[in-house]
């Protein structure tokens, strides 16, 4: 219900900027990231050999609306649905496992699989561009409040060199905080074709405000990565 309200509010903000007599861009927006890997809560534990990797990925897609309120200035409002994970292993290693005589390992079993993690992102920013004649040069800053939504799981697994198949749940962690605040800063580019279609491409780095975890081990991920805008101006009445 929480994040039925975020649509309907944030789509009747998208439709009240269209509708002022004013320029307005309206977007849609794709971006694919690195990102610090976020969630995995095994570390520190001794029979856990942890070979995950510290970078994972991060793809978003949505709409964004930017409305001009000066001649080299603009505000910025959006809704984006974002995805994030990474891929792991664990390998387990039991007192059965070891050689009682040498202490080493004799035989193990191992987890692996993947997490992702959904997200809704609310961008809210301000913009300052350096017109040209065919290109428009771009800063920008956002703040970001994201909602949790859920985390899917895939894991695959041996014990004793016999492989259980893949399982896939859909769950949610509550270890997240289900609101979070995300900083943001861009520089970017973008030209008008075809009269009034715009298309862009701006590097954007993103961090967390505020933890995305509720525990004790604070995590603020960040992401690095290139985002997408193909877009109409739409003139007021």
């Amino acid at each position: 219900m929480k994040n039925q309200c975020l649509f309907i509010v944030l789509f009747l903000y998208l439709g009240t900027l269209a509708s002022v007599n004013a320029q307005t861009t309206l977007s849609f927006t794709s971006r694919g990231d690195i990102a610090s890997v976020i969630g995995f809560s095994v570390r520190g534990n001794p029979f856990v050999s942890d070979d995950t990797k510290k970078i994972g990925a991060r793809a978003s897609f949505g709409f964004e609306a930017a409305h001009v309120v000066s001649q080299n200035q603009s505000v910025i409002a959006g809704i984006e649905y974002a995805i994030s994970g990474f891929d792991y292993r664990k390998d387990l290693i039991f007192g059965s496992d070891i050689d009682p005589i040498t202490g080493q390992p004799i035989s193990s079993s191992y987890s692996k699989g993947a997490y992702r993690y959904d997200f809704i992102a609310l961008p809210l920013g301000y913009r300052w561009t350096k017109p040209n004649e065919k290109w428009k040069f771009y800063g920008q800053v956002s703040l970001i409040p994201m909602a949790y939504l859920r985390t899917i799981k895939s894991n695959r697994f041996s014990e004793s060199g016999t492989i259980y198949d893949r399982i896939t749940e859909s769950e949610r962690n509550f270890d997240f905080q289900d609101f979070h605040l995300v900083g943001s800063a861009a520089i970017g580019m973008e030209r008008t074709i075809f009269k009034s279609w715009v298309i862009g491409l701006q590097p954007t780095f993103r961090v967390h405000v505020n933890s995305i975890t509720s525990t004790e081990f604070k995590e603020r991920p960040w992401t690095a990565g290139l985002q997408l805008n193909i877009g109409r101006q739409l003139a007021g009445q």
